[in-house]
């Protein structure tokens, strides 16, 4: 985690199967941190494994072993993909406009002073906003999949934001 830190790389390569934490705990600080591709590269070849990885973030699975030219290609694909001048690098709205790279907001000039997970929820409203987000879908895709079925944190997290945001937050008596 330091190491992706320090060196903001175009990838990341992981295993599913780590001392510490795994695999999984890891592309789901990364995902709420960025957008960059994540390839998780593993001896764990069930298919519940795959999809919930792929449903926890990961942009594509390769179990060992593998054929080098195979892992090329995956590579490849996933760098042109994460260049590709349709992935928006910004999002704005309005006076908003949000920094997706350096994860930063700004309402006009002024810096929005968010929380990774605030900021996570107003990128995805914001990249959404025709869309209808329940509570759960917000939760899975900003909180994960473990935390299904506590949307108050949703609730607390849009609070918040409405604090940062609204010039005079309070509801109209």
């Amino acid at each position: 985690m330091e190491l992706a830190r320090a060196t903001n790389p175009d990838l990341v390569i992981l295993d599913l199967i780590l001392t510490e934490i795994g695999g999984l705990s890891i592309c789901g600080i990364l995902r709420h941190a960025s957008q960059l591709p994540i390839l998780i590269l593993t001896a764990p070849n069930r298919e519940l494994d795959k999809v919930e990885a792929l449903g926890s973030g990961v942009d594509a699975y390769l179990t060992k072993p593998f054929a080098p030219v195979e892992l090329q290609a995956r590579l490849r694909a996933l760098l042109r993909r994460a260049r590709s001048p349709y992935v928006a690098d910004e999002i704005r709205a309005g006076n908003l406009r949000l920094n997706l790279a350096s994860r930063r907001g700004f309402l006009r000039d002024r810096e929005l002073k968010s929380s990774p997970k605030e900021f996570a929820l107003l990128a995805e409203l914001k990249r959404h906003r025709d869309a209808l987000l329940t509570r759960d879908l917000l939760l899975a895709r900003i909180w994960g999949s473990d935390n299904l079925g506590d949307s108050p944190t949703v609730d607390v997290h849009a609070n918040n934001l409405r604090e940062i945001i609204e010039i005079d937050p309070a509801p109209p008596s």
